[in-house]
C-alpha cells in the first residue's frame, strides 16, 4: 500500500481504538454536560450533539492541516541540509514518548502532557453560553482538550509532510472516534471497565508500532540500514 493510504489507515485505527479506552473517559462527560445544559426541557439534544461534535473535529482538522504544514516545511529543510529522513526520524520518537506517556509509562511526563488546568477554567465559562453557541464552543474546546490520543495523531499527520493530506487524517480521525462517543451517549454501560482498559492499552500500543515504523523509515532516508528491510512496512 501507499504511504498515503497507510498514513490514513494508522489514523482512523488510532482514533477508532484508542477512542474507546480514552474518549469515553476524557470526552463523556462533556457529552453529558451537551445533553444537559444547553437544550431547553422538551427539545432534542440530537443538534446540539451534532455541532458539538461538528466543532471537534473542525479543530482536529485544522490542527491536522498545521502540522501537515510544518512536517513540510521540516522536510524541505532536511533535503536542503542533506539530511532525507530526519523529520520521519524526530517524528517518529516523539510519537513513541507520547504512547509510552499515553500508557502511563513515562510518568514524569504526565503533569506535563496532560496539564489541564487552564482548559478547565475555560470549560466553566463556556458553560455560562446558552444554545447551540455554548454547544459549538464546548466542541470547539474539547478538540484542544490536553489529550494524548490527539497529540499522538497530529504528529503522525505531520508525517504526511503536506498540510491538506494531514487535514484529512485528522478530519477522518475525527470521524473515527465518533462511534465510541455515540455509544456512550446511548449508554456508557454497553462497554465494560475491563473490555475499556484493553482497548486503552492496544491504542497505545498501536501508536507505538506507528512511531517505530516512522522511525525506521528515518533511520533508512539516513542510508543506515538497507531500503531493502521488511521493517519498513508502510514505506
Amino acid at each position: 500500500m501507499s504511504p498515503f493510504f497507510d498514513l490514513m489507515g494508522a489514523l482512523l485505527l488510532t482514533g477508532f481504538v484508542g477512542s474507546f479506552g480514552h474518549c469515553l473517559g476524557m470526552c463523556g462527560p462533556l457529552l453529558i454536560l451537551v445533553g444537559a445544559r444547553f437544550p431547553k426541557q422538551g427539545i432534542s439534544s440530537t443538534p446540539y450533539h451534532l455541532i458539538y461534535h461538528a466543532g471537534r473535529i473542525f479543530v482536529y482538522t485544522l490542527l491536522g492541516f498545521g502540522f501537515g504544514a510544518l512536517g513540510g516545511v521540516l522536510s524541505k529543510l532536511a533535503i536542503a541540509a542533506k539530511i532525507p529522513g530526519v523529520v520521519s526520524l524526530v517524528i517518529g520518537i516523539i510519537v513513541v514518548i507520547l504512547g509510552l506517556n499515553y500508557l502511563g509509562w513515562i510518568p514524569f511526563l504526565k503533569p506535563v502532557l496532560d496539564s489541564g488546568g487552564w482548559w478547565q477554567r475555560t470549560i466553566k465559562k463556556t458553560m455560562q453560553t446558552s444554545g447551540l453557541k455554548g454547544a459549538l464552543m464546548l466542541g470547539l474546546l474539547n478538540g484542544i482538550l490536553p489529550c494524548g490520543l490527539v497529540y499522538q495523531s497530529i504528529f503522525i499527520a505531520g508525517a504526511s509532510g503536506n498540510p491538506w493530506i494531514g487535514a484529512l487524517g485528522m478530519f477522518l480521525f475525527g470521524l473515527a472516534t465518533l462511534p465510541a462517543l455515540v455509544i456512550f451517549g446511548v449508554g456508557a454501560q454497553m462497554i465494560s471497565t475491563r473490555v475499556r482498559k484493553w482497548l486503552f492499552w492496544l491504542g497505545g500500543i498501536f501508536v507505538i508500532v506507528v512511531g517505530i515504523i516512522l522511525i525506521m523509515r528515518g533511520i533508512r532516508g539516513l542510508g543506515l540500514i538497507s531500503s531493502g528491510t521488511h521493517m519498513d512496512a508502510m514505506g
